[in-house]
């Protein structure tokens, strides 16, 4: 595997240093270097421990250990992953004639590439297994052979052709290729390009028990798994990037980044700590490799490894002494961004293509709704160009329909390239925001509650709620922000309302809430209204008290399932001595209570009783002592 990445960096060097008329270089440089891993030179016969900023030329092998990895960085500012037990050789690497011609025979293992494009259509890179051949230009991924010798190529981006037993098989951005007997069977798989992905395979294909269709499906279920377990990881994931420019004219640039939920981000092979902390990459490339430089980010979450992000520039070099003339018979504007340009993650659409560059004072612009970019013309190296535009919800462009490309010059003439643009809403990336629910009235009487919809920008949203932590009820589906008034189940019960956007963002409320809507409920008096004498004997002659004990017994009747929680207040009043009862004093709608009575005397107890829907019951029951 690092083999092929050292056939890559070479090919995209030779590339290079043809168009640029400039001697040729054949060496990378050590970027990163993790565990055991040994550099034995083409005119050597021992193993050395490279170390970052050593060259690796033509001809030398690369070998990494259990645990153990090397990052190469090329010319034109690729970078290339050797991965743990793997051995690679460089076996070709010519650049003449602005043509770029490598070779990388990967041994044993893998290998994760990252390829700037290349300018040189006569260019050729390749990749070399014990099985196959595959070329490349301008890709990220990884290729390479099983433990039991089976041919692996998997891509983030970018394509892929290769050639087993005399077929060829073309394999795009997205899209797996595994060996089906003599075959290549191409598997679109949504981890594809990952090292996460390709081990999972590796361990599948041991398994020597599977037919073709099972071990095809068992993939696919893996795949699904992986998926699962990389957007649960991603919930807690945020990475942050300062801006970079557009156009560079040094040999290097500064990467600032921030990322919280990552234990760590690696760009251009340069490997940093994460967990929240400010980051910085610092990419470079030969003074002679002119052109686009992209720029992938990769997080680490515990075992996985995530795409989190991809910054996109353009090395236009320090101004040349004279100008090659140009063809005003050339196309003016020619745009090789495919449409409809999907954004997803990265939240982010790069728009490239190449104009006509007799006119230097001609301009060029990339607009998508208000936005409108600087003229591209001066900031683009022999009329190629490349523009990144952040979208997503919290940009508010995510509703966009496409983007136009204006080229305009006095002399040549203007063009206008129309590119749609479709936005996958379902992505966190570019759905980042998390729309908002806040409580804004209720009405227990009435039996309602309103609720504040808010923070969504046409982003569809469902919204559920719940009552009592029982099965949640879909309700309805909205685009703007808007009240939504929730009606209320009679009694006292435990609500969540929920809204939760297409990504999977959410918010919720939980209350408990009452609903006491108008009833005619009762009061009742055990043993009824009517006076009720009670004859008990004089107290003995010098007895201290003159008082007499009686039970008064009521209830509150007709209320739903005789629950109290309906009863706001209960009050008993006897000459000017009043019992106040309250809901921490109900056990149930029925209540007993001792009363004080005097001999020889007529004592009047007046019960009141105050719903919670308003309505206030009464009765009096007349005690005679004699």
């Amino acid at each position: 595997m690092p083999f092929s990445h050292f056939f890559r960096f070479l090919s995209i060097f030779l590339a290079i240093s043809v168009a640029n008329s400039i001697a040729a270089s054949n060496a990378g440089k050590v970027r990163s270097v993790i565990g055991d891993v040994g550099h034995k030179k083409i005119k050597s016969t021992d193993w050395e421990k490279p170390r970052i900023g050593n060259k690796v030329h033509e001809g030398d092998l690369i070998r990494t250990m259990m645990e153990s990895q090397i990052t190469i960085g090329l010319p034109d500012g690729s970078a290339i992953s050797i991965e743990e037990n793997s051995i690679v050789s460089v076996a070709e690497l010519v650049s003449e004639d602005g043509k770029n011609i490598s070779t990388t025979d990967i041994k044993k293992g893998k290998v994760r590439f990252d390829v700037q494009k290349q300018a040189n259509k006569e260019s050729s890179i390749k990749f070399k297994t014990g099985t196959a051949v595959a070329a490349i230009r301008g890709t990220e991924g990884i290729i390479g052979a099983s433990e039991n010798n089976k041919f692996i190529a998997s891509l983030i981006n970018g394509q892929l052709e290769i050639v087993m037993g005399g077929k060829t098989t073309t394999i795009n951005g997205g899209q797996t290729a595994i060996p089906n007997g003599d075959d290549l069977v191409v598997l679109d798989l949504s981890n594809s390009g990952t090292t996460d992905l390709f081990n999972v395979i590796d361990k599948i294909l041991s398994d020597t028990t599977l037919t073709a269709d099972s071990l095809n499906k068992l993939i696919i279920e893996k795949n699904l798994d992986l998926e699962k377990a990389v957007e649960l990881a991603k919930q807690s994931l945020k990475c942050e990037f300062a801006p970079i420019p557009d156009q560079v004219k040094d040999t290097s640039i500064v990467i600032r980044a921030k990322c919280t939920g990552a234990d760590s981000m690696e760009i251009a092979g340069q490997k940093r700590e994460a967990k929240g902390n400010d980051m910085e990459f610092t990419p470079n490339w030969a003074e002679d490799a002119l052109g686009i430089k992209k720029f992938s980010a990769t997080c680490q979450i515990g075992a996985l490894h995530i795409p989190c992000g991809q910054l996109t520039t353009n090395f236009v070099g320090l101004p040349k002494e004279s100008v090659a003339a140009v063809n005003q018979n050339e196309p003016l504007l020619t745009v090789s961004t495919a449409s409809p340009v999907s954004v997803s993650n990265p939240a982010a659409a790069t728009i490239e293509g190449t104009f006509n560059t007799a006119d230097s004072t001609a301009t060029l612009f990339v607009k998508l709704g208000s936005y409108t970019s600087p003229n591209l013309v001066p900031l683009s190296a022999n009329g190629q160009f490349t523009h990144t535009v952040s979208i997503s919800e919290r940009l508010r462009n995510w509703n966009e329909k496409a983007f136009t490309i204006e080229y305009s010059s006095k002399t040549l003439g203007t063009k206008t390239i129309v590119l749609a643009l479709d936005v996958d809403k379902s992505n966190k990336a570019t759905n980042n925001i998390t729309p908002t629910l806040a409580m804004k009235s209720k009405d227990s009487l009435k039996c309602y509650v309103k609720l504040n919809l808010d923070k969504l920008y046409d982003d569809e949203i469902i919204y559920s709620y719940s009552i009592d932590n029982e099965t949640a009820n879909v309700s309805s589906r909205y685009k703007n922000k808007t009240v939504i008034t929730q009606n209320l189940t009679s009694g006292i019960h435990r609500y969540t309302f929920n809204v939760t956007d297409l990504a999977g963002n959410s918010s919720q409320i939980t209350k408990t809430l009452g609903c006491f809507p108008p009833r005619r409920h009762t009061l009742e008096v055990v043993g009824g209204a009517a006076e009720k004498r009670i004859r008990a004997p004089k107290p003995p002659s010098g007895y201290p008290s003159n008082t007499v004990f009686e039970n008064l017994t009521f209830k509150v009747t007709n209320i739903p399932d005789n629950d109290p929680n309906y009863i706001k207040l209960i009050t008993i009043s006897q000459k000017g001595k009043k019992t106040i009862l309250r809901p921490t004093d109900f056990q149930s709608n029925i209540f007993d209570l001792q009363l004080e009575l005097e001999h020889n005397a007529t004592t009047n107890v007046t019960i009141n009783v105050i719903m919670k829907n308003g309505s206030v019951l009464s009765a009096t029951k007349s005690y005679k002592v004699q």
